[in-house]
C-alpha cells in the first residue's frame, strides 16, 4: 500500500537523485524523456538541447509533468511535479540554473562563467529549462 510522502521527504529525494523523466504532451500523446535535473526548494531546472521533439512539444504546450524514482531495502518512493516548462533565456535566470548544476554535478567555475556568456549572447540556444512546479505529489512503499 502507497503513502503520501510529506513535503519534506518531497524535497529530500528531489535533492538526492541525478536523473528524472521529464514527460510532455505531443498532440494527442505523451512524451517522456530521461534527462539530469536540479531542484532549487521550488522549481525544477533541467539541461535539455533546445532542438528535436521534446522543444517542439513544449513550444506548442508548456505543460509538463517531472518524475523520478527510487527503490531499495526499504521499499519505493517516487514524486511525480506538474507544472509549465520554458526555456530560460535572460542573464541572471541561465546564470542561477548553471550554479544549480555547477554546485550539484561539480562543473568547474570557469565551465560555468563559459556557458553562461556563450547563452546570454545567444539566448535561444540556452540549454537551460525552467519547470515552474504547480503542484507536487509523492508517494512510498514504506
Amino acid at each position: 500500500m502507497a503513502n503520501e510522502m510529506k513535503r519534506s521527504e518531497i524535497e529530500s529525494l528531489l535533492n538526492e537523485l541525478n536523473e528524472g523523466t521529464l514527460m510532455l504532451v505531443d498532440g494527442d500523446k505523451p512524451y517522456g524523456v530521461v534527462c539530469w535535473y536540479c531542484f532549487d526548494g521550488n522549481d525544477i531546472w533541467l539541461g535539455l538541447l533546445p532542438k528535436g521533439r521534446k522543444f517542439e512539444c513544449m513550444k506548442i504546450n508548456p505543460n509538463a509533468a517531472f518524475s523520478v524514482f527510487k527503490s531499495d531495502d526499504e521499499g519505493w518512493c517516487s514524486v511525480i511535479a506538474e507544472g509549465k516548462i520554458e526555456q530560460v533565456k535572460d542573464r541572471e535566470g541561465i546564470l542561477s540554473g548553471l550554479k544549480l548544476a555547477s554546485q550539484k554535478y561539480n562543473m568547474p567555475q570557469e565551465v560555468l562563467e563559459a556557458q553562461v556568456e556563450k547563452f546570454s549572447k545567444a539566448p535561444d540556444k540556452s540549454m537551460t529549462f525552467r519547470l515552474k512546479v504547480k503542484s507536487f505529489s509523492g508517494r512510498k512503499s514504506y
